[in-house]
């Protein structure tokens, strides 16, 4: 069972200015073929419901959620998140990156029935970066509570039916799909929430369309990542390519390996042989005589060959700084590809 580690708030006041971006996402959730899954299981289930988006828990101490296929990296994400008025939590996940060991790899923004609020980081284990909290700002029993998350960079701000509660810093996960979880606490036989008027803001659409990254099953200590068979060929990278963006079908947008001052973000896209879903790939960013960065990215599609990318944002979403870059991609222990950017 996912269990909650105790809180380590960073919070940052005042309320960030939020950027006026347009809107890329919206769903009303009148289609059933909108793009979220409509499943269930003995944990719970995923539906379209008169126009509502439906997320049922089962059992205690678990969650279900649904993302809509795309990644994006700086964002405002909001929905209306109505309870049943009983137990457990509902809200937005964000900057998921597919499911790791323990479940999604992703944060979540929610609130109970009761009137609380938290922001969690979930991957192998679940983290309570801002832990349960009441405020008079969200409302309480079955009444209907706008969330929304406000993403530049590694600083996340939330806010509830228009006012501002939080904001925190945190460099875990710098991009991923959004969408909507519900959950269940320890001692809670089950909870149902309904969304509604879904809304993603951002400077670029989502990209690129990938599977929807769902699960009707909440994570279990059971859950292991898929590995490749023993009639799977071996792994290969093509030389990795630049842009400051990329096309629906992850062409770059144009290539380039110089880059002006003032870029807030570098896209680095190769093609690939020999995949698997659940595949890890470790990226690592260096800026010479800097600091490095590293990520795992985890492949979702099904196909041997493909396309993966990456992106190297600049600070709170700033311009990178000037210097010479390397990225390096590895699968396990073994680095597979490597190349250079300058940033002038």
């Amino acid at each position: 069972m996912t269990t909650l580690a105790s809180p380590t708030p960073s919070p940052l006041v005042p309320a960030p200015t939020v950027p006026n971006w347009p809107v890329v996402l919206a769903d009303d959730f009148d289609d059933a073929e909108s793009g979220f899954d409509g499943s269930s299981s003995d944990q719970g289930q995923l539906s379209y419901q008169g126009s509502q988006y439906i997320i049922g828990v089962v059992p205690e101490n678990q969650v279900v959620w649904s993302t809509r296929s795309g990644y994006v990296t700086d964002f405002a994400v909001e929905v209306a998140v109505e309870s049943d008025g009983g137990v457990g939590f509902g809200g937005i996940i964000f900057r998921n990156q597919g499911e790791g060991q323990g479940g999604p790899r992703a944060y979540v923004f929610a609130v109970t029935p009761g009137g609380e609020y938290s922001l969690m980081k979930l991957g192998q284990a679940a983290e309570m970066i801002l832990g349960w909290r009441g405020s008079n700002h969200v409302r309480t029993g079955a009444d209907t509570n706008r969330l929304r998350v406000v993403c530049v960079g590694a600083t996340l701000t939330l806010y509830v039916n228009g006012q501002y509660l939080d904001s925190v810093r945190d460099v875990t996960f710098v991009e991923g799909e959004v969408g909507m979880i519900a959950g269940t606490r320890v001692g809670d036989t089950h909870a149902l929430f309904r969304f509604d008027n879904l809304r993603v803001y951002a400077d670029s659409p989502l990209v690129p369309p990938t599977p929807t990254a769902t699960s009707p099953a909440a994570p279990t200590s059971t859950r292991v990542p898929a590995v490749p068979t023993p009639t799977r060929g071996p792994i290969e990278f093509d030389p990795i390519i630049f842009a400051e963006r990329l096309t629906p079908e992850l062409d770059p947008d144009p290539p380039r390996t110089s880059f002006s001052y003032g870029v807030n973000r570098v896209y680095a896209v190769w093609a690939c042989r020999g995949m698997y879903p659940g595949l890890e790939i470790v990226h690592t960013w260096c800026l010479e005589g800097g600091a490095c960065q590293s990520g795992t990215l985890i492949r979702k599609e099904a196909d041997e060959r493909g396309r993966e990318y990456v992106i190297l944002n600049g600070p709170d979403g700033g311009p990178l700084p000037r210097g010479n870059y390397r990225l390096e991609l590895y699968v396990g222990a073994q680095l597979l590809q490597s190349e250079s950017f300058t940033i002038q």
